[in-house]
């Protein structure tokens, strides 16, 4: 794709350079104002209009290759206009004939003209955030909230821009979806997961927060009968916390052990680390834990683990009522990739990020800002 800028005293004059040089297959990204250049510019301000072109030298292949396809949308109705645009430049596509002037076209269902490499700073951001896990319909979105700020900016953007823009275009997407940690009012919290992602020493870390920090009376529950290693554990730890500790094998036990522990600011329920590919291990959880009153459940996943495993993950356990996500490990991993996109995904947000195996430092409450930089931190490493 060839691609450049023209500037003329007016729309007419700039689409016959444009048809000029680079013929009437010429494709328009964007149009905009400007104050024309030079030394007569300090006597006398006078306007001309910019415009980016683009002649795509495979347009006329019956089946042109997209090098980065955008997700696939619905048509746009050419006599529909939204009622308001999301960009106020029209920066889309559209082939000139010689009597026909700019179109614009629905941001928000812009195909894609990229069939030859972006620009070298935009594509290596691209191919780092693929690496990082982003799927690459989400990675495509960004990429174009970054090629609009390149291609309507003055200048050159520097690093320090393009990763202000790729902050600000993912704490965008991430801002309808609430982050909430524990709050008063909840008196059992039931953390769920595959094995290996730390639930029993998370169950620790968010106990001794509790306790230390707020001085809260809290107590154990655990139905992790699998493994006796994880039973000690948890003891080891309320023994260390001066806290209770129950162990319920089945249902009754459960509820059983709930009324026993009324009297406490907040249950900690750490539960058995399964194969939880099978959707039968979701359904006994179900059944052992019941229907208790104030109960919230959150789904702890490694920051470690495939975009393509915690999607699954996340799906198997959508029935579970779930109130938010914790996620593990993220002193392993800079890849923030498959966090953010199981949070944008399914729509829910986390309450807790841990970062370490220590007992209790190692847990904080999950802000946006610190997962979206620590993906632009790997990204920028990549």
């Amino acid at each position: 794709m060839k691609i450049k800028k023209f500037v003329a005293n007016s729309m007419p004059e700039a689409m016959s350079m444009v048809k000029k040089e680079l013929g009437n297959n010429a494709v328009i990204l964007y149009t905009k104002n400007v104050k024309k250049r030079g030394l007569t510019h300090l006597f006398k301000s006078k306007s001309a209009v910019e415009v980016v072109a683009a002649l795509d030298q495979v347009a006329s292949s019956p089946e042109p290759l997209n090098a980065f396809p955008m997700p696939e949308q619905e048509p746009v109705q050419p006599t529909k206009r939204p009622e308001q645009p999301v960009f106020e430049r029209k920066a889309y596509p559209t082939q000139l004939s010689d009597k026909q002037e700019p179109k614009t076209v629905n941001p928000q269902v812009m195909p894609s003209p990229w069939t030859s490499p972006l620009p070298v700073e935009i594509k290596g951001l691209h191919d780092r955030l693929i690496r990082e896990g982003l799927p690459s319909e989400r990675v495509n979105q960004l990429v174009q909230t970054l090629l609009k700020a390149w291609f309507t900016s003055e200048d050159a953007l520097s690093e320090g821009e393009l990763k202000q823009l790729l902050r600000q275009a993912l704490l965008e997407q991430l801002a309808p979806i609430p982050f909430k940690e524990v709050d008063d009012q909840t008196k059992v919290i039931t953390l769920v997961g595959p094995t290996g992602v730390g639930k029993t020493t998370t169950a620790a870390k968010l106990a001794s927060k509790l306790v230390l920090e707020q001085n809260k009376k809290v107590a154990f529950i655990t139905t992790d009968t699998y493994r006796i290693a994880a039973v000690e554990q948890l003891k080891t730890y309320a023994k260390i916390l001066n806290i209770p500790v129950k162990v319920a094998y089945t249902h009754d036990e459960f509820q059983e052990a709930i009324i026993a522990l009324k009297d406490v600011d907040l249950i900690i329920v750490d539960t058995a680390g399964r194969n939880y590919q099978q959707q039968t291990y979701i359904g006994e959880m179900e059944r052992l834990l019941g229907d208790v009153q104030a109960m919230k459940s959150y789904l702890v996943l490694s920051a470690t683990a495939k975009t393509e495993d915690i999607e699954r993950i996340a799906q198997l356990f959508s029935g579970f009522a779930l109130s938010g996500y914790i996620f593990t490990k993220l002193d392993e991993t800079l890849s923030m990739g498959s966090v953010i996109n199981v949070i944008l995904s399914n729509h829910l947000g986390a309450a807790y990020l841990t970062t370490g195996q220590n007992v209790p430092d190692d847990i904080i409450k999950a802000e946006k800002s610190t997962i979206v930089n620590q993906l632009i931190e790997g990204v920028w490493r990549g």
